[in-house]
């Protein structure tokens, strides 16, 4: 490949993302050994999580800077995009459903009011919590087991995988009721958390 302009600027991108990240982190770092900060977002739970491996274990299990990196990188970018995804889908059934656009716009000024949108408001919408329900952006959970366990009849030995297939929860009628594919945020008033707010 010839290093022409073009071909540098996606690795010139690269390291100025890492740069960036690396710098964001220690400052991170320090200010959370100064003990100025909290762990509730993303970056400091990684971290506090990653110093208390390193601690218990020595830095043989614990994440090297680079691998924090990697996994800030990752964050964003699956973050950008079920964000994305998410957002089209709440849109797309909001326009085919008009009843609904004008209780979700009600749900919004009632929830932040003239307050800065926030994650903990966003779990209280019954609308955007339904198209989750219909439009999963996974198909499933894995879970580990570290024990072994019984689950009603079933035995699970020590290190099984278990997959749930959520989406066909989420879609089972036998589960869900016979409207189970049907946008109706209301049928969840009571039963989920975005409905209880």
């Amino acid at each position: 490949m010839l290093l022409t302009r073009t071909n540098r600027r996606p690795k010139n991108i690269a390291s100025e993302i890492k740069t960036s990240l690396r710098e964001i982190i220690l400052k991170k770092v320090k200010t959370m050994e100064k003990g100025e900060v909290g762990y509730e977002e993303l970056l400091g739970l990684l971290l506090e999580s990653n110093h208390r491996e390193i601690v218990e274990s020595g830095h043989e299990k614990g994440m090297s800077i680079d691998k924090v990196i990697s996994e800030c990188k990752l964050f964003y970018l699956a973050g950008q995009e079920t964000t994305a995804i998410l957002i089209v889908r709440t849109l797309i059934l909001l326009s085919k459903h008009y009843d609904w656009q004008a209780k979700a716009r009600e749900e919004i000024l009632q929830v932040f009011e003239d307050k800065e949108p926030n994650f903990d408001g966003l779990l209280r919408f019954k609308t955007v919590d339904r198209v989750l329900r219909l439009y999963l952006l996974g198909t499933g959970m894995y879970r580990k087991t570290y024990r072994a366990a019984r689950l009603g009849a079933y035995y699970l030995p020590l290190d099984v995988i278990i997959f749930m297939p959520v989406l066909l929860v989420h879609h089972d009628q036998q589960v869900r009721g016979k409207d189970a594919q049907v946008f109706n945020p209301k049928r969840f008033s009571g039963v989920s958390k975005a409905s209880t707010g």
